[in-house]
């Protein structure tokens, strides 16, 4: 695997200092589960582009691929983020990777988009 001189996985290299982005591991090609992770985050897709979110989908064995946002991924980037970012064994795991690289959120269940927007840009409560 290829990996840039800061210990970053090449796959993100494009990304750094430019896009957060939300990465989507499921263990298998067909998932209601990650199918249901996706549609919720198509219907705040507008809100994920104001806060420089890009999402990648890996299922199973197949390539990454990026589904809300436009990203180029190598043919190499799913080994190298399933080896960076280690997703658990179960049906989804959801890892939010920040503009720096590093990893601010994990999950291992659906997460609903406002609780990763407010990881990012917490809303100021009275």
């Amino acid at each position: 695997m290829f990996m840039t001189v800061s210990g970053q996985a090449a796959a993100l290299s494009p990304f750094l200092g430019k896009k957060r982005l939300l990465l989507l591991f499921s263990k298998s090609r067909s998932s209601a589960i990650l199918e249901r992770q996706i549609d919720l985050l198509q219907d705040v897709r507008t809100d994920l582009s104001n806060h420089d979110i890009i999402v990648l989908v890996t299922q199973g064995k197949q390539n990454t691929i990026a589904n809300i946002g436009y990203a180029h991924m190598p043919p190499n980037a799913a080994r190298e983020l399933k080896k960076k970012f280690q997703p658990k064994d179960s049906l989804l795991t959801v890892v939010l990777v920040g503009k720096d690289g590093l990893e601010v959120g994990r999950w291992n269940r659906i997460i609903y988009p406002e609780a990763i927007i407010d990881l990012i840009d917490p809303s100021i409560l009275p």
